[in-house]
């Protein structure tokens, strides 16, 4: 099983796949355009015995309602907001899924 973040915005939503590896760093671009957010953010995510969680950043805090500390851990189910520097907010939601699963991006047509 793998986990998958949904990233959500008012414009748009993607699917990021989180590969099969183990203790080590890993980013994610949420990409400015497709988000009308600006620049692209890379969110920074750490795996440690098979466990995910999103690192600190000066250009995102993440809120969420029960955890405060420097790492943010992701597990099935969570939802959180991911706040940047200029104010905007995305909605993060974690979901495992099966190794084939299909990920989808959608763009609101202006």
């Amino acid at each position: 099983m793998n986990l998958v973040l949904t990233v959500y915005g008012i414009s748009a939503f993607k699917e990021y796949l989180l590969p099969s590896m183990d203790n080590t760093n890993y980013s994610i671009v949420i990409e400015g355009a497709l988000f009308e957010i600006g620049d692209d953010i890379s969110l920074n995510l750490e795996v440690v015995d098979r466990k995910w969680s999103i690192e600190k950043s000066e250009h995102y805090t993440i809120e969420s309602k029960c955890e405060e500390s420097e790492i943010y851990k992701l597990k099935n189910g969570d939802r959180k907001t991911i706040v940047f520097s200029s104010n905007y907010q995305l909605e993060l939601i974690v979901s495992e899924v099966s190794n084939d699963a299909l990920l989808t991006e959608k763009v609101r047509h202006k």
